[in-house]
């Protein structure tokens, strides 16, 4: 079977992507062949300016690995390894679905395929079997980030990158021991890196009041952000939210959902100026239909209104956290709001608000004062 992919022409000036597998001829020399459409994989035809460009670029580049994800799923009949010889599946492919997922879900998919890159330098793009994993093979690689890996600009990783980066592989082979791939797991015998405390940019009402005044198209964009700092909601989980998940209880709404990254239920109560961003039910089951991760807008839309930090969508799941740190909710309460496992991750939280008590101190003013010491 050869599989390909190729675009078909859509009427509002987009292309379709699909997958044609070919399987042969019959015993009448007529072709055999079918196609499967790459749901949510319309690209632009003819791209205006560059975000529609990387958009399409972005697209092309997964819709290839999905494709080579499906001609190694046929040769080797599932995801690259035989039932009977797992151990000499190719780790790098399996890693490589991974990653794919990650992108379909909005779960850390930029974090995950650098993670690869990674992979594939410090094998030197050599094929590597789950029967290689063993624990030097894990501790070397730790070792490799943390002191020959290098970013793009040639300088070395951050230690929150080298704590990123080396937490998914221990994911991938956490993932791979579940599906009894390996029958043991030598990650665990590895001490992790440790992560460093960071800075959580986040917004202030007022500033969220003034986005809210600023234009930005498209609509839905805006509506999902200022949504998220009303909400606590991730990207993805924005995204897929659907019009069956909005409950009435007591007369108000609320959204049953579970998160993307944690998998964990979680009942979200809305707040009014929350329900209202959402409309009511449209004809689409998607509540912000057409929504796509654009944070080049985000951060054009944050500088158009004055306000002089680094923003990125996530920052409104920051802000939500951030509003409810300073409006007095307890720590235990916005821990279950924002569905964290560990209260440790809340507690960074009140490091914010700390800093913006100090922030209000050294805005008092000199006052012209008489007094003796």
């Amino acid at each position: 079977m050869k599989i390909t992919l190729r675009t078909k022409k859509l009427k509002n000036g987009m292309l379709s992507l699909y997958l044609d597998y070919y399987t042969g001829t019959d015993s009448n020399g007529k072709i055999i062949r079918r196609k499967k459409t790459l749901k949510g994989f319309d690209i632009h035809e003819k791209p205006k300016n560059t975000s529609e460009r990387k958009y399409n670029k972005e697209k092309k580049e997964l819709a290839e690995k999905i494709k080579t994800q499906e001609q190694n799923k046929y040769n080797h009949q599932e995801y690259g390894f035989n039932e009977d010889d797992k151990l000499n599946a190719d780790f790098l492919e399996y890693f490589q679905t991974l990653t794919n997922k990650r992108f379909e879900s909005y779960g850390n998919y930029g974090s995950w395929d650098s993670t690869l890159k990674h992979l594939k330098k410090f094998t030197k793009n050599k094929p590597i079997t789950f029967k290689d994993i063993d624990y030097h093979f894990v501790l070397d690689f730790k070792n490799y980030l943390q002191h020959k890996a290098l970013k793009k600009n040639g300088e070395p990783l951050s230690q929150n990158s080298q704590y990123s980066y080396f937490n998914k592989f221990r994911a991938s082979l956490k993932e791979a021991y579940r599906a009894r791939i390996i029958s043991d797991n030598p990650a665990t015998r590895v001490e992790g890196i440790k992560e460093k405390e960071t800075f959580r940019e986040y917004l202030t009402q007022e500033e969220i009041e003034t986005l809210a005044e600023t234009p930005l198209k498209p609509k839905v964009l805006k509506n999902a952000f200022i949504f998220s700092c009303l909400t606590g909601l991730r990207f993805g989980d924005i995204k897929n939210l659907k019009w069956s998940q909005i409950e009435i209880l007591n007369g108000e709404k609320r959204i049953k959902i579970r998160q993307k990254k944690t998998e964990s239920i979680q009942y979200i109560d809305l707040h009014p100026q929350a329900s209202d961003l959402i409309g009511k039910k449209g004809v689409n089951d998607l509540i912000f239909h057409g929504l796509k991760y654009d944070n080049e807008k985000i951060k054009n839309w944050v500088k158009e209104a004055g306000i002089n930090k680094k923003i990125t969508f996530h920052c409104g799941r920051h802000s939500h956290a951030t509003l409810l740190m300073t409006s007095g909710a307890d720590l235990y309460v916005i821990k279950e709001i924002l569905g964290h496992k560990h209260i440790h991750t809340t507690q960074i939280y009140t490091k914010v608000v700390s800093q913006r008590r100090k922030e209000a101190i050294k805005k008092l003013p000199i006052l012209n004062l008489n007094y003796e010491l």
